[in-house]
């Protein structure tokens, strides 16, 4: 963990390509496209060279990530839904029958993705090109994130919006 906190970096990571922006030892980066992946590496490979990569992949958090959506969803709904979640966070994370965890941070950049005070990401948004509700988690295990997903969609399609 040491060679993580010498070398400074840190991303944000969405589940579609949109800019990914960069910490380069305390100095902003400009934003660049998910699909050029190179600089990312590079910072890493050059990260390296004080210690050992696996050294800095040891030291990474296990992230797991889920995906699905609700078909039939008009974007109209979606926003609405989306902007309810905005508003009042906290009560949007109670209807979606997660009532032990509070809300962190909320990013509206595209659609809404709330940070958990356990660590765990809920990002919703309408699709771009059909009428749907899509839902992305991030959690520590494979099976937490697929049940945040799952679970979400279900309260989703069962609460009075």
């Amino acid at each position: 963990m040491e060679c993580i906190k010498a070398i400074g970096i840190s991303s944000n990571y969405y589940c579609r390509p949109q800019p990914i922006n960069i910490l380069w030892r305390g100095k902003a980066l400009a934003a660049l496209p998910t699909r050029d992946a190179l600089l990312p590496a590079l910072m890493v490979l050059a990260a390296a060279k004080d210690c050992h990569l696996s050294s800095l992949v040891a030291a990474l958090l296990p992230r797991y990530t889920s995906s699905d959506r609700i078909k039939d969803f008009a974007r109209e709904r979606s926003l609405a839904l989306i902007a309810k979640g905005e508003a009042q966070p906290n009560a949007f994370l109670r209807t979606l029958g997660l009532a032990n965890v509070d809300v962190s941070s909320v990013n509206t950049t595209d659609g809404l993705r709330l940070t958990l005070s356990d660590g765990r990401v809920i990002h919703l948004r309408p699709s771009g090109n059909a009428p749907e509700l899509r839902c992305y988690a991030e959690a520590a295990t494979e099976s937490d994130a697929n049940a945040l997903v799952s679970g979400v969609l279900n309260a989703v399609v069962s609460a009075p919006w």
